[in-house]
């Protein structure tokens, strides 16, 4: 089922599908619990409401959640190095119904640039960050657990032009949906180098255990969220693959740039002090030169999300010759 919304000449469209079991599932989904889905036909469904600043659009089913819609703000409350963030609020069904929400929409350069390529690069990130947080926990058991906030991805088709202008969301665009967090968001680290003040044991030391942990084949970092009395709650993480073509994990995978800056400021505590640090001592100088020259415009002072675009503007790199660089290092590095 394809259901349009129609508000003031706002025409959203979220494509779901209804499966035979009478169940509602975003396409991504049909694989893992649907299989033998036999999808219906579209149908039409048109509404109005008089709220200018907010607007309805569906959402399918999740974790045996009946269909539910969600407003949000035509105002982002933040925004991000590849997205603008609405705070959004659940309607529909009793459990969800009153709980806010964060819809999350790329930017146009995103959209441009990757297409559907870049929520397909942070499912990847959020599936791999994920994986790695309950090792951790199962491995520390600290007080306060990593836990990753992992959204959903929701199809939306934007066919009038006040789309843009409004909602800053170009045609065919998805959104990244998430519950929202309460209390103070803080930045742990990030894909540059930043390390919070504090040097918070935990953070640090997962970073440092996801490298280890991966066979050296990825670095999670970028860790940002809501440090509450039970938990870690963190939300848009960067993953620096060692093996991957560079950028596999989208624009903020840094690759052996971020895995290298990474280590340059991170201080290990009693939860990493065993584990292994990468050695850069035998780069050929070509490659450390282009290393070398990329690092020199990731300020580590900076708490903000750095992404490969910004960096070869900056550096006056070309992508292709970070990558080799990258290629070659992981090479000798790993």
């Amino acid at each position: 089922m394809c259901l349009f919304y129609d508000y003031h000449k706002l025409n959203i469209i979220i494509i779901i599908f209804k499966c035979y079991r009478n169940r509602f599932c975003h396409p991504q989904r049909v694989h893992a619990k649907h299989k033998d889905c036999k999808h219906l036909k579209n149908q039409r469904v048109r509404s109005k409401m008089g709220a200018e600043e907010s607007f309805l659009i569906p959402q399918g089913s999740v974790d045996d959640y009946p269909l539910a819609t969600i407003t949000f703000k035509t105002k982002p409350f933040a925004e991000g190095n590849s997205r603008r963030a609405y705070m959004g609020t659940y309607d529909g069904d009793d459990r969800l119904k009153g709980k806010q929400c964060v819809v999350k929409v790329y930017k146009d350069h995103y959209n441009e640039e990757l297409k559907q390529h870049a929520w397909k690069a942070d499912d990847r990130a959020y599936t791999k960050a994920t994986e790695m947080a309950e090792l951790f926990n199962a491995r520390h058991q600290t007080n306060r657990p990593i836990v990753f906030c992992k959204p959903e991805f929701a199809r939306v088709k934007a066919n009038d032009a006040t789309i843009k202008s409004i909602l800053k969301m170009p045609p065919s665009a998805k959104v990244a949906i998430e519950r929202y967090l309460e209390g103070k968001f803080e930045k742990f680290n990030s894909n540059r180098g930043f390390v919070h003040a504090k040097q918070m044991a935990s953070p640090g030391a997962f970073s440092h255990f996801s490298y280890i942990e991966s066979n050296k084949e990825f670095l999670i970092c970028d860790l940002q969220g809501v440090r509450t009395n039970s938990a870690y709650m963190l939300t848009d993480p960067a993953v620096c693959s060692c093996v991957q073509p560079f950028g596999a994990y989208g624009p903020t995978d840094l690759g052996i740039f971020g895995v290298q800056k990474f280590f340059k400021k991170h201080v290990c505590n009693d939860l990493c002090s065993g584990l292994d640090k990468p050695k850069f001592e035998k780069l050929t100088p070509d490659v450390q030169k282009t290393i070398d020259d990329v690092n020199a415009v990731m300020q580590s002072d900076n708490a903000e999300t750095d992404n490969t675009y910004r960096l070869s503007s900056e550096a006056r790199i070309p992508i292709e010759v970070m990558e080799k660089a990258h290629n070659e290092a992981i090479q000798i590095v790993i």
